[in-house]
């Protein structure tokens, strides 16, 4: 994975490394996209830590049996070596194949990465990517506060925390100083489009920007811890010395090195009893937030019985409104029935008489065919005798015309020739 660039941002927790973050995604620099959940009263704006990166980072202390508050993170990682967390660098190096394949530059910030560096800067070298590295230097009571104020962390742990961190911070910029850019919290809030400026430049990142928009990002409200008188401590005289101008990196990491190991040894009761007390008084916060999450849940099941019980209470009395509805409609429906039912035995009663009238019809019918048939006989009988007295009264007109034309033809005679055929027939006979 040639010709990539990683930005590391770098800082002890609560320095301010999420805004930082969060400003360089919004100038266009890809930072990954799954990230642990926001805390609206912690980091309103987002931890813009890699979910993936936590999750390798959690594993890796949990197999030197550490956690993101645990002492000598950097030097148990040195005893522990490279080889040893084989599976681990196989884990890094797929997430940021997987992740950021194609992406020419992108960022990461965990603070974890801090006590880490070694383990990551080895991904790196084997993924021939090229690192460059920005630290944001906080002052050690602020973030002490802001620990406290959000973890309960003891003071004394907070601040040796914060040595080894920014320590190892300084072991990073040693191996790459050519590439490291070093800028107080302060700064970077009082001017955030300054400091975008001056990061391109000297990351020589021909990247377009809109650095207004970016730098928009960062509000000066989120710095909520102000400490205005600075206590005397060790981690005060690093941040101190991390403030001066061209101050010298090998002699200060060499003396600041051997303070914080003297440091450690001569607190290591203090620190291991606040440890022991701080792990004990979590244990206690997370038994007691999972009581209290097992009640929220208990009183969500009760809110949703009693919100479910509402609302069947509401479909019942819907039910019931329906049902009385319906048995309205039932009651018209029996109603319209009972009168259908009357109508049709009204009904009923009229085709009986209707039937017996018709048997009746049919009994006259019948008789009245029987007559008939019987006077039918006779008018046939009538008929033939009519048509014999036809016949004979043929026969008669035909004999009366015979008659009639011998009478027509006597009547024409005259007295002689009726007198002649007189005599003839006198004398025929």
């Amino acid at each position: 994975m040639a010709n990539q660039i990683a930005i590391l941002i770098l800082g002890m927790h609560r320095s301010g490394t999420s805004a930082l973050t969060g400003m360089l995604g919004k100038a266009g620099i890809p930072l990954g996209t799954e990230f642990i959940d926001d805390v609206a009263d912690v980091n309103k704006k987002g931890f813009w830590e890699h979910k993936r990166l936590v999750e390798i980072n959690e594993a890796i202390l949990a197999h030197l049996g550490k956690s993101w508050f645990s002492l000598d993170v950097a030097a148990e990682l040195s005893n522990v070596g490279l080889f040893e967390l084989a599976k681990f660098k196989q884990q890094a190096i797929t997430f940021i194949e997987t992740e950021f394949s194609g992406a020419p530059i992108f960022a990461l910030k965990d603070p974890r990465m801090c006590v880490l560096a070694e383990f990551w800067l080895d991904v790196f070298q084997s993924l021939e990517i090229e690192t460059k590295v920005i630290v944001l230097n906080r002052m050690p009571d602020e973030v002490a506060a802001s620990l406290y104020k959000r973890d309960k962390l003891p003071v004394l742990i907070a601040q040796q925390l914060w040595l080894e961190h920014t320590l190892g911070c300084l072991r990073v910029c040693q191996l790459q100083f050519d590439v490291v850019t070093i800028i107080s919290f302060e700064d970077f809030l009082n001017d955030p489009s300054r400091f975008l400026t001056k990061v391109l430049q000297q990351f020589s990142l021909a990247i377009p920007i809109n650095i207004d928009a970016a730098s928009g990002f960062v509000e000066p409200n989120l710095r909520r811890q102000h400490c205005h008188e600075q206590q005397k401590n060790l981690a005060n005289d690093l941040y101190n010395a991390l403030n001066t101008a061209d101050f010298d990196l090998d002699r200060v990491l060499q003396e600041y090195q051997q303070k914080c190991q003297q440091h450690s040894q001569q607190n290591m009761p203090y620190l291991v009893a606040l440890t022991e007390a701080f792990i004990a008084m979590n244990r206690e916060i997370i038994a007691h937030q999972h009581s209290e999450a097992k009640l929220t849940r208990l009183g969500q099941s009760h809110s949703l019985a009693l919100a479910t019980i509402d609302e069947r209470d509401k479909q019942l009395d819907e039910f019931n409104l329906c049902l009385n509805k319906q048995r309205e409609e039932l009651s018209y429906a029996v109603t319209v029935v009972e009168e259908r039912d009357q109508q049709l035995n009204d009904l009923a009663k009229e085709l009986a008489h209707a039937v017996a009238v018709v048997k009746e019809r049919d009994q006259q019918l019948a008789n009245l065919y029987s007559q008939l048939k019987q006077e039918g006989a006779a008018h046939g009988h009538a008929i033939s005798v009519i048509e014999e007295r036809d016949a004979q009264l043929t026969k008669v007109i035909q004999e009366l015309a015979a008659l009639q034309q011998k009478y027509d033809d006597l009547d024409s005679l005259s007295a002689v020739d009726f007198t002649w055929r007189k005599m003839k027939r006198k004398l025929d006979a």
